[in-house]
């Protein structure tokens, strides 16, 4: 029997172990395709393709697994931090021994180390977590945000980080807030909620960022993708964000305007202003006039305002306003 036949039969064999061992080789099972190559952070040998296998459940970060024979005896363990997961079937070339494995299921935020100088640290944002092989929408706790964010794992490939929900199934939280609170962020991240300006500079600041934004009206999703965007903390989050895609080409903001973010009692021009208009990106002398997803005033109530470059407005009655790397 060829070595990595012999490696294919141990999830059998190791259901025979008493012990730890026999939860430890349960961990991994065999898959038809090779793990996604730039994700193999290690390269280790070792004199048999258990010691492989057994270098990959050890590691928490270790979610893939390559075995390769080598013509002297030895085994070339190649661990990855990414399961390729449902993939078309990929043979290996007649002439090489070479297997593939998986983790039986993704791992979670816990099991995932990621390196730093006093030893591990929080995951960054969503995008990392995702690359970590997180596939699960939802609350997490990462280091660019005090408070938890929500993250979106399944649009386009999931990695977003949210950084406002309104309208959604728990709708309860009040729009009309002072800069303060929109630059430290309210509400819940299961629910209705703004993550905060400070949070999505400092997401800026380490990688650039693309911005999508989700709307729903009547049951129908329109979207647009903006990017690199460039939120400058140190000009009152000034706004720069060109349009990339989407199946709407309306402004998220007017370049030809003031895009400084205004909120509830910012308003240099007008000091007697009211709440009449939530926080956003925009001239405050033409605050009922451009986009505001965050709410303008009308009859009495504060509501979305999505502008089209004809001056056309529409009020969706949810949406959704998420960050993810650009190099995603």
């Amino acid at each position: 029997m060829r070595p990595l036949q012999a490696l294919l039969l141990l999830p059998l064999a190791g259901a025979l172990l008493s012990g730890p061992s026999a939860e430890l080789w349960a961990d991994l099972s065999a898959v038809p395709w090779r793990p996604v190559p730039t994700t193999i952070y290690r390269r280790v040998q070792f004199g048999s393709a258990c010691q492989c296998r057994a270098a990959c459940v050890a590691n928490p970060r270790c979610q893939a697994l390559q075995v390769r024979w080598l013509s002297d005896g030895m085994f070339t363990c190649s661990l990855s931090s990414h399961r390729r997961g449902a993939a078309e079937p990929i043979k290996p070339p007649a002439d090489e021994e070479v297997a593939w494995f998986e983790r039986a299921g993704p791992p979670t935020p816990e099991e995932i180390c990621w390196p730093a100088e006093s030893g591990c640290r929080p995951p960054t944002d969503c995008a990392e977590l995702r690359r970590a092989g997180i596939s699960d929408s939802g609350v997490y706790s990462v280091s660019v945000s005090e408070r938890p964010v929500f993250c979106d794992m399944a649009t386009d490939g999931g990695g977003w980080t949210l950084l406002q929900r309104r309208g959604g199934p728990i709708s309860n939280a009040s729009f009309a807030q002072p800069l303060l609170a929109y630059k430290a962020g309210f509400g819940q991240p299961s629910g209705d909620h703004w993550l905060g300006l400070e949070a999505a500079a400092r997401l800026g600041e380490l990688r650039p960022q693309l911005l999508r934004v989700d709307g729903w009206q009547d049951d129908e999703l329109w979207f647009a993708v903006y990017g690199p965007i460039v939120l400058d903390a140190a000009d009152e989050y000034r706004l720069t964000a060109p349009w990339l895609e989407g199946n709407t080409t309306a402004e998220l903001v007017t370049p030809s305007r003031d895009t400084r973010f205004y909120a509830c009692g910012s308003d240099t021009y007008l000091r007697s202003w009211s709440c009449q208009s939530a926080g956003w990106w925009r001239d405050p002398l033409q605050f009922q006039q451009g986009t505001n997803l965050n709410g303008v005033l009308h009859l009495g109530e504060l509501v979305s305002q999505w502008v089209t470059p004809a001056g056309t407005k529409y009020q969706p009655t949810r949406t959704e306003l998420k960050l993810r790397d650009a190099d995603f």
